[in-house]
């Protein structure tokens, strides 16, 4: 028995260590919450049930522990221990799902037999510390006689099991109300699980039983009477909990999030390959659908349905303008987002007319200081607009009080754009559910590529019928550089500036198993046919690196390079008839090593150990250019360079060295020079913008100047600087 009552106590380590885990890792990603706090109470309490066993059974021969006082104090820990860990599983979803009074209601219930519980309890601890100063002065036994006083059923051992007896039917009734009232709140919301309660029911009744049939003995060490034993079952019940909710629960939710998050992705693109080919007409179309499907999904999830969102409206930004296109994209009971006495007395018909007619200027949203808009319906839309983040009141002005009880105004963003907003009502509650919130959230993701799709193809639309060589090559040109470059042991810096006329200007960067490769260049002149090279260029450079990885085999840079070319001869020159010719350099990073082709433009590099500018003249004139000949063989202007912690690269184009002032002086390559050595010290991009300021100085009295503010040439930088 000895034997079983040390495995009981050590079994106390285990549990508190896996729960100690689990309270430290959601205290690291959620912090002190409710969850992590009453946890942490649960385990504090078990903790406390350990050390009080533990003291009763090591000094049971030093200062003798009675049975009761241990039986007693180690149930009343062990279910409140219990209580406080079925209540930290379901705090969060209690108070997301508005439960919070109904469970105080189910808690008030068990408050009269855990005060039973607690009363016998302190009765125990108080009478036993008499008894063993002075069996004579026992409270108890005051009213008996000598003889009475020893006898088993009246004496104090009878006594003490009488209390026992009692405390284990206080206990069994309020373990059965927590297993079967106290967390029994909603189905489907609540994860209910009883049997942490019912095994303590079921321990404290063999307890009990062992007790009673035990010799008539008071001490721990000599009565035998409370096998320690039967205690590792709880401690084991207590873990298989644990780790069902903790461990097994959150994996089974994070399943869940990732299953939910493949199919918005999968609804997503759906609804993409849907608009892309759709008319306008059925691009309308698609918006009720989201949204009654979203309605009938929320409705599903409900348990208490006469909560449900009563209705919906889309309303999507055009122009400089926000309305509500059209009916359909009206469901259920709305109103206009105003305070009108006439709501109340006009039928749905004349309320869908003013709510299509009603429109929201977005200037004057973007300007105006919600605290200086009049207009409720604006503030709120506005509060959703500026914080990006859904809005809900039940503050509903007095036109519409009997008509909702809730108003939700959920932003539509595209990457950050406002879009629209989704407004929902609820007529019969005030509060939103965590359901509601995600299918709603949902279909603002959903309505938010809709109106993107839609918004493009407006502009596609518009776009088409724009005729210009100009602003068709302007886009091509700018479409076609990379927006996010990471190179390895690099941080890079870019820029490109159109002229008044389109230029050829293009760099690239692309990363592969065999280093980084980029690039800069420039096509000869300006217009479509420039813009068209420099993106079959980009292509060309793209193939030729898209087939080496493919292949698994490097493609040497001068090959890089002589396959560009051929490609800009056979499509550029020979298939469209283009006489333009490119200047190019190619690169491709190891480490802090750097290899170019090519012939472009001299580059510049910062020393940071010498504190000095090395001008790097092996970039140009070594080759042929692009797309002139077939038969060019660039392998005679491979070259390498190296770069140190600190060493910065400058590559430009013509558009920056050939900048004039007033006098006719071009910026040249000491201006750049001159820029580098001042700004060294600084980022990439600073570093650009510091060469720019330079620049712009430069030139204000002559090429800006004399077209308006714009370069004669298009501006491009490339920045590399070895971290």
């Amino acid at each position: 028995m000895e034997l079983f009552n040390y495995l009981q106590l050590f079994s106390f380590i285990p549990v508190l260590g896996f729960g100690g885990i689990f309270w430290f890792e959601r205290m690291q990603r959620h912090g002190a919450q409710k969850r992590t706090t009453y946890l942490f109470l649960s385990l504090l309490t078990l903790a406390i049930t350990g050390v009080v066993q533990t003291l009763a059974w090591t000094f049971r021969d030093v200062a003798p522990f009675l049975w009761a006082q241990v039986f007693v104090v180690s149930g009343l820990l062990y279910f409140l221990a219990f209580l406080f860990l079925e209540y930290a599983i379901h705090v969060k979803r209690i108070e997301e799902s508005f439960l919070s009074t109904d469970f105080r209601k189910a808690l008030m219930t068990l408050r009269p037999w855990a005060l039973l519980v607690a009363l016998v309890t302190v009765l125990v601890l108080a009478l036993a510390p008499s008894w063993t100063w002075s069996h004579q002065n026992f409270p108890l036994n005051l009213f008996l006689s000598d003889d009475a006083r020893q006898n088993p059923i009246l004496g104090y051992v009878g006594q003490m099991r009488y209390l026992a007896i009692l405390f284990t039917i206080f206990l069994v009734v309020a373990a059965i109300l927590a297993a079967r009232r106290v967390f029994d709140l909603q189905e489907g919301v609540i994860r209910r699980r009883g049997y942490p309660f019912y095994a303590q029911i079921i321990v404290t009744v063999i307890l009990l039983i062992s007790i009673l049939s035990a010799p008539q003995s008071t001490s721990v060490a000599t009565a035998n009477a409370l096998a320690f034993g039967w205690f590792a079952v709880l401690n084991l019940i207590y873990i298989v909990r644990l780790i069902e909710e903790f461990f097994f629960w959150s994996q089974y939710n994070l399943r869940s999030d990732r299953n939910k998050m493949e199919q918005r992705q999968h609804t997503q693109n759906l609804l993409i390959r849907r608009i892309i080919g759709s008319s306008e007409v059925d691009d309308m179309a698609t918006i009720p659908e989201l949204m009654e499907a979203s309605l009938e999904k929320a409705r599903s999830r409900m348990v208490v349905n006469e909560y449900k969102i009563t209705g919906m409206m889309a309303y999507r930004q055009v122009g400089n303008i926000l309305k509500c296109e059209d009916p359909s994209h009206i469901l259920g009971y709305c109103t206009p987002l105003a305070d009108s006495k006439s709501i109340k007395s006009l039928d749905k018909a004349r309320l869908t007319d003013i709510i299509i007619r009603t429109t929201y200027e977005m200037s004057e949203l973007r300007e105006t200081m919600a605290e200086n808009l009049k207009d409720w319906g604006k503030r709120l839309v506005k509060e959703a607009m500026t914080t990006k983040q859904i809005q809900i009141t039940s503050d509903l002005p007095d036109s519409l009080k009997g008509l909702h009880r809730l108003v939700i105004v959920v932003p539509v963003l595209d990457s950050n754009n406002f879009m629209g907003v989704l407004v929902a009502f609820k007529d019969s509650f005030d509060r939103l559910y965590p359901a509601e919130r995600d299918v709603l959230g949902e279909l603002s993701e959903n309505l938010s590529t809709v109106y993107a799709l839609m918004s493009g193809k407006n502009i596609q639309r518009e776009r088409n019928r724009l005729q210009g060589e100009m602003n068709t090559a302007r886009n091509i040109q700018t479409s076609i550089l990379p927006t996010k470059i990471e190179m390895p042991g690099y941080e890079v810096g870019t820029h490109m500036e159109t002229a008044t006329e389109v230029g050829g200007d293009v760099f690239d960067f692309v990363p592969s198993p065999y280093g980084t490769y980029f690039g800069i260049g420039d096509v000869a002149g300006h217009g479509l046919p420039a813009g068209m090279m420099a993106v079959i260029s980009v292509a060309a450079l793209h193939g030729a690196l898209g087939a080496s990885k493919v292949l698994g085999k490097q493609l040497p840079l001068d090959e890089v390079y002589d396959t560009v070319n051929r490609v800009l001869c056979t499509l550029n020159r020979d298939r469209i008839g283009s006489d333009k010719f490119m200047t190019q350099n190619y690169f491709v990073a190891h480490d802090n090593k750097i290899e170019h082709v090519g012939a472009h433009l001299p580059a510049v590099v910062w020393r940071a150990k010498t504190q000095s500018v090395e001008e790097l003249k092996g970039l140009t004139d070594k080759t042929g250019f692009l797309g002139i000949s077939e038969f060019v063989v660039s392998q005679q202007s491979l070259g390498s360079f190296t770069m140190d912690k600190g060493d910065v690269l400058i590559l430009y184009s013509d558009g920056v060295s050939e900048a004039l002032n007033a006098n006719g002086t071009m910026f040249g390559l000491e201006g750049i020079k001159n820029s580098l050595v001042e700004n060294a010290a600084k980022t990439p991009q600073e570093i650009i913008t510091a060469t720019l300021e330079d620049l712009k100085r430069h030139a204000s009295t002559g090429d800006l100047k004399k077209h308006s503010g714009h370069y004669t040439d298009d501006i491009s930088f490339v920045v590399l600087k070895k971290s």
